[in-house]
């Protein structure tokens, strides 16, 4: 898995992150409308507290 080596972390290793997302949020971060999902989700998040969400400063 390209992305596992890219990322620097085993393939397992990213496959276990990918079904906790899952589990957590609901949304399968496989699948495009998943991805779509969860990246506006991250987005509104900044957008409301860009101080404290991922990414801030």
């Amino acid at each position: 898995m390209r992305t596992a080596e890219v990322l620097g972390v085993h393939r397992r290793t990213l496959v276990h992150r990918l079904a906790r997302v899952e589990r957590l949020t609901g949304c399968t971060p496989t699948s495009t409308s998943g991805i779509a999902e969860l990246w506006t989700a991250l987005e509104a998040a900044r957008a409301l507290d860009p101080i404290t969400s991922p990414g801030g400063r």
